[in-house]
Parts: C-alpha cells; structure tokens; sequence
C-alpha cells in the first residue's frame, strides 16, 4: 500500500470493506472511467473523459481514486459514493488481502465494460440512447488504458468483456480491439450488435464457437 493508505494507520489483520469490481474492475463510459456499471447502477465516474483526453489519466491516478473509494467505503474520507453505498457487492476482508493496482482477473460481469460510445446506425425502441438522440463517437482510446496495465504486468486474464454501447461494428478500430483481447488472451468476449454491418473478425471469432 502506498503512503496515502498507510496513514489511515490500517493493520494487516483489521477487516475492512472492498469490492473485487473497486480492486480489479475499470468499466469504460462516455463520461470516464467507472469500476463497474450494473443497468441503471453504476460506481462514481473514477477518471472524467477530460483528464483521459488531458493527458492526465494514468496507471497511478487509476489506483489512487480506487483507494479513495475504499476510504470513502470504510468510513475515513468525505467520498460521494454514489450506488457503491450498500451495494450488495461489498465485501469485507482482510486489509493485507486488499490491492488496487490490477486490471481483470477475474469473471465479473459489469466490470470490464466498454462503453465509451453511443454512436449507432439504428434506432431501437429498447434503446436509451436512441430516444435521447444521444449519439456520440468514442471519446477516448482504450487500448492506451489497457497498455498503461500490461506494461507494468498488471493487466490479467480470464475476464467477461462486454461492448454494450451504441453499435460495436461501427467502430473504426473494433478489429484492433479484438485483435489486442485475442492476442493477450484477456478472456470471453461479449458484443450485442445488431449485425446490419458484417465485421469479418466477429464472423470468425463466431465459428470457432461451439453451440450445444
């Protein structure tokens, strides 16, 4: 732990309460960067899309506003905690046990989101974006947050990946992204697309499949 906990004066035994989504999670939004989104509840935006597109957005302001959270979470900072306050996925643990400086690792749905987009070439009924006519292009690049992980080791596998925002066929680097998913092995990969466009690496990533 960095010194910004250690003066909290926290010891190893003492249970405190976390959340793998706080420690692990990094869901990507049209407004920043939040630890998890769970339909309309969501954790506090972590890193504005400002400070991502102001150059400000790094490995260790990632882990000092996590850390923020969990002394908001545990009672020792003035924190808006937004949906994290009684959220059911609050657990306690031991303090020695908590970390903050990885992204994934583990299957949690909701926390390894991508969503920095609206953009879309439909207009479902179903869809809060389309009635709002809130349609945007991505607002930051997401594969230079996922670098800022990998190239200090902290970026895992075995993770649930989900596009849920606006329609990931129009994104003009979705081959990128799989590309990198595939290549460093990061996990299952969910995309909710309408299929009006044909995305080629999508159609073989889909053969590969075996439905029962």
């Amino acid at each position: 732990m960095s010194s910004d906990i250690k003066s909290y004066n926290f010891q190893p035994n003492d249970i405190v309460k976390t959340c793998k989504y706080l420690e692990k999670g990094l869901c990507f939004q049209t407004q920043g960067l939040l630890c998890c989104v769970h339909g309309s509840l969501a954790s506090p935006v972590i890193v504005s899309t400002e400070e991502i597109k102001n150059g400000q957005c790094t490995h260790e302001l990632i882990v000092r506003r996590r850390k923020e959270l969990f002394l908001g979470l545990n009672g020792k900072k003035e924190v808006d905690l937004g949906a994290c306050k009684g959220c059911c996925n609050v657990i306690t643990k031991k303090f020695k046990d908590v970390s903050f400086d990885t992204l994934g690792g583990e299957y949690l749905p909701g926390g390894f989101n991508i969503q920095n987009y609206t953009a879309c070439n439909e207009r479902c009924l179903y869809c809060c974006y389309a009635q709002q006519n809130d349609f945007r292009p991505p607002q930051y690049d997401i594969l230079q947050i996922w670098e800022m992980f990998r190239k200090k080791g902290k970026l895992k596998k075995h993770n649930w990946i989900d596009f849920s925002g606006g329609e990931p066929a129009i994104l003009k680097n979705l081959d990128e992204i799989l590309s990198y998913i595939l290549k460093h092995d990061l996990g299952t990969v969910v995309i909710y697309s309408n299929a009006s466009i044909f995305s080629p690496l999508i159609y073989e990533g889909l053969k590969k499949i075996n439905l029962f």
